[in-house]
């Protein structure tokens, strides 16, 4: 598995329900590291060597924010730029760091089908963030598909709990797109959770085993259905 962080670009992280929630699912069910870039901004300045040398220990980088009027932070930019520096450092570092992953994971406060051709907003999510693609382009990075979360505060317990484990799913593996490897991710986690975690009385855990066991079958006929349709 990558070794992933998540860089964190929001001004008020403490009193954000979103991304604490993020942060919780992330740190539960994920390996994933946080950097929290305003706890790093101190005396108007990044502690570069300290961030250039952490950054290169990992291989699959993200960086999570809200989508302030269609665009991060500006801490973020800041990051980048003070990071990026085109100086004797700066470029021995951009070579250092080549052939990574980079994804984005955007809170929006507004309804998903504003944001296509046609619609209020008029633009999609993903072309609003080409930018990071471009930047990613340049640094020689594969640029993953965009993670977007619109209305948080609106969305019910189910909902939650379903952007929890896509959320975990494409920080362990990069996906977003792909039903079938969302539902390996499911049956993984299933699979490794323990006695300990779960609670259950032995009628529980019977009815437990049993839907991890059918989940398991259901998703072992879907191989055997792609592999049949390859063949076509």
């Amino acid at each position: 598995m990558n070794k992933t962080l998540i860089i964190v670009a929001h001004p008020e992280l403490g009193e954000s329900s979103s991304q604490q929630f993020l942060i919780e699912s992330g740190n539960f069910w994920t390996e994933a590291d946080y950097l929290d870039l305003h706890d790093l901004y101190e005396s108007d300045s990044f502690n570069l060597p300290e961030q250039r040398q952490n950054l290169l220990s990992y291989e699959r980088l993200f960086f999570q924010f809200p989508l302030y009027w269609y665009q991060a932070p500006a801490i973020l930019k800041r990051w980048l730029d003070d990071l990026l520096t085109m100086d004797a450092d700066g470029l021995s570092f951009l070579e250092a760091i080549r052939s990574r992953e980079l994804g984005l994971i955007v809170s929006i406060g507004i309804k998903e089908d504003h944001f296509q051709a046609g619609a209020r907003e008029g633009r999609t999510i993903s072309e609003m963030m080409v930018p990071y693609e471009m930047l990613a382009k340049s640094m020689d990075w594969k640029y993953l598909p965009v993670f977007n979360i619109h209305q948080f505060e609106f969305m019910t317990e189910d909902e939650k709990m379903d952007i929890m484990m896509r959320y975990a799913c494409y920080i362990e593996t990069g996906n977003k797109t792909s039903e079938h490897k969302y539902q390996q991710f499911i049956l993984e986690k299933l699979e490794t959770l323990t006695e300990d975690d779960l609670s259950l009385d032995m009628e529980e855990q019977i009815i437990f085993d049993l839907f991890v066991s059918t989940f398991e079958e259901q998703l072992d006929e879907f191989d055997e259905l792609i592999n049949i349709t390859k063949k076509w």
